[in-house]
């Protein structure tokens, strides 16, 4: 029997947590041959939603991380790939925008042997300095893997463990997942479409204007990093 980890990264999260557990379960109760577990990373949260963690860790295979203060998204997402034991690993937001339907279609392509297993947002609308900006980051990566995909950047992915296992994680790698998975020998993916729902509950914490252009000096870092074997 295969194993699938999913990884979380949560703040106030109190009203979400709930009910994207209640429909993860809904899903696995369909899925034969695996079994899995669900990692949060709290990233300080100043609610309820850890007690509702430890409430349903008495019932469902959870893991519940925290965070010595608040770091943000990206070393959460890493602290959690770094705990993960399954033989293949999904990112999902807490908030409800990625929907659990999709699981199913991510573990059949796993079990078909494709390496890296893409969930392309259609429905996303985003401002234009930010979607530009993201064009940007996929031009780069379709440049130096010389592979075209619909993207380089989606968040809702499926990895074979072996791909982002044993890494130097840096700060805010998270973003770099699919070109850190593709650097360290990853060839065989498969893209499918999926919707994004509209956030259930709570705000979004991250500056869309601020991403972009840190995000300009960031890319170069990782690039630098890859380029000299630090991924490797």
């Amino acid at each position: 029997m295969q194993h699938l980890s999913l990884v979380f990264s949560f703040k106030n999260e109190e009203k979400n947590i709930p009910l994207l557990i209640d429909r993860l379960e809904k899903t696995f109760k369909n899925i034969n041959n695996w079994s899995y577990d669900y990692i949060f990373v709290n990233d300080c949260s100043e609610d309820d939603s850890e007690n509702i963690l430890i409430d349903l860790q008495k019932k469902y295979p959870i893991t519940i991380i925290n965070m010595s203060r608040t770091f943000g998204v990206g070393p959460c997402v890493i602290a959690g790939f770094r705990f993960a034991k399954g033989d293949a690993v999904i990112y999902m937001d807490t908030d409800l925008q990625d929907d659990p339907k999709y699981i199913p279609e991510f573990i059949d392509n796993i079990k078909k042997g494709f390496d890296i297993v893409i969930g392309v947002r259609k429905n996303r609308k985003a401002p234009v300095i930010l979607t530009a900006g993201l064009k940007i980051y996929d031009l780069i990566f379709e440049i130096i893997f010389k592979k075209k995909l619909s993207t380089y950047r989606a968040p809702f992915v499926a990895y074979k463990k072996e791909y982002v296992n044993n890494l130097p994680w840096y700060n805010n790698d998270h973003r770099y997942f699919i070109p850190i998975a593709i650097n360290k020998g990853a060839k065989l993916i498969k893209e499918f479409d999926v919707s994004l729902n509209k956030r259930n509950s709570g705000k979004s914490h991250y500056n869309k204007y601020f991403k972009v252009f840190w995000g300009i000096v960031e890319l170069l870092i990782f690039i630098f990093r890859m380029k000299t074997g630090k991924y490797s």
